[in-house]
């Protein structure tokens, strides 16, 4: 046993880098596994929650630093866990406890992942190679691009709207897994040495992550596009002006203008453009005011209704028992055990009202305890690094708040984790 301790201690961070290099392989293969088989779980959530059970054992029985807090932050979470599953079956029966467990350890992966993946990235002096952020991010425009180019991946909807997302299942994680890079990217590709091999591959790697985004069909790669375009734009000008770089200011903005002009043109030829289309038809939109005017509009529109499942979400929550808003309302509706409740996709929301005031704080304990400490938000650095990180932990905040699908889905979750743990080893390698 202690060879096999030793081994695992010396080789723990090739483990992790294996693990989170093959998430998007991990996704292609469940998504075949979903599509073809009509089994409750998938290979994905048997490789992850493997994966977290070996850093369980590295921690109580390889590490060797302090475990004090870490064991206490565990111990509430079993006891929390016992509580939320234990008030489940007395009130639900057994029958939503399959439901019930699948959706607590989704959720809560993501704490998890945190708390044990802390100390083994926090005690070891070893980087992330050279160009980290391309093995990353790579696979996953190509799954999304070849298959679409090619016409063998699959569609991003099954009705109205139009998309591809490749080879992958979910629409709306491949869609925050990307949206979250793009600050890293965008600093990869400005910071990388200006020579024609360079200069070609940034072209074509670009170019392929656009047609990815464009052709998802989702608004928030969009959006997330945008924001960080906006911030690049603010970011340099300002550079520019300070250093009183007037002649390149008006260059750089010419060049921004013709891809604009030539972006404006491709648009209407995107599926994201056809999906905006699509649905203000469906919405009888006339006049673009409505848009952030109209509620109804503004919540199908902008929100795709998530307003309206907040609300109803919310009036569940009002006259739920005093033990329901302290442990959560879980994942079954209490008048039909079979049937799942219509979560409200918006991650902050479904966690409050999934997990209560208790699981609520026991959720964002360890993730407002590590930005506190590591001064994410609060350091005074205004370095173009340290802009783009922050940037991506911004987008990560608010898609989980508008669209979800982020610290809630473990496929995601995990690059968040890895974002917040390695910020030195990714300004690094970039």
């Amino acid at each position: 046993m202690k060879k096999i301790n030793a081994f695992i201690e010396q080789h723990i961070l090739f483990f992790l880098f294996f693990f989170l290099l093959s998430q998007p392989f991990i996704d292609v293969l469940t998504s075949f596994v979903l599509r073809e088989l009509t089994i409750p779980f998938t290979i994905g959530i048997i490789f992850r929650i493997g994966f977290l059970l070996f850093l369980i054992y590295y921690f109580f029985f390889v590490y060797k630093g302090n475990k004090l807090k870490i064991e206490k932050y565990l111990l509430f979470f079993l006891t929390y866990a016992f509580l939320f599953l234990g008030y489940s079956f007395l009130s639900k029966g057994t029958q939503s406890l399959f439901q019930e467990t699948q959706g607590l350890f989704r959720s809560f992966y993501f704490p998890l992942l945190l708390v044990f993946c802390y100390p083994i990235l926090h005690t070891k002096k070893e980087s992330l190679p050279k160009n980290s952020i391309l093995y990353i991010i790579i696979p996953y425009v190509l799954m999304v691009a070849i298959p679409t180019i090619f016409n063998f991946g699959f569609g991003a909807y099954t009705e109205g709207k139009v998309g591809n997302l490749g080879w992958f299942y979910s629409t709306n994680e491949v869609s925050a897994i990307l949206s979250i890079f793009l600050p890293f990217l965008a600093l990869y590709f400005l910071e990388k040495e200006r020579n024609l091999k360079n200069i070609l591959f940034g072209l074509i790697c670009l170019l392929l992550v656009f047609f990815s985004l464009f052709t998802l069909g989702t608004k928030m790669t969009i959006v997330s596009l945008g924001i960080t375009l906006l911030i690049l734009g603010i970011y340099y000008g300002l550079k520019l002006i300070s250093e009183k770089r007037y002649r390149t200011l008006s260059i750089a903005s010419a060049l921004i203008i013709i891809f604009f002009g030539i972006g404006l043109y491709l648009l209407p030829k995107t599926s994201f453009y056809q999906n905006i289309q699509i649905h203000l038809d469906y919405l009888g939109v006339t006049d673009v005011s409505q848009i952030v005017t109209d509620p109804k509009v503004i919540d199908h529109f902008i929100f795709s209704s998530r307003l309206s499942f907040l609300s109803e979400r919310n009036q569940e929550y009002r006259i739920a028992t005093p033990v329901e808003r302290g442990l959560g309302l879980g994942y079954v509706d209490k008048d039909d055990f079979r049937n799942p409740v219509k979560l409200v996709e918006m991650d902050f929301f479904d966690i409050f009202y999934c997990h209560g005031i208790l699981g609520f704080i026991l959720y964002f304990l360890p993730l407002f305890g590590f930005l506190k400490q590591e001064k994410i938000f609060t350091s005074k650095r205004k370095d173009f690094k340290e802009v783009m990180y922050r940037l991506s932990i911004f987008l990560v905040f608010f898609i989980a708040l508008f669209v979800g699908h982020v610290l809630v889905a473990p496929a995601v979750s995990i690059w968040v984790v890895f974002i917040l743990l390695e910020k030195d080893a990714l300004l690094q390698t970039v």
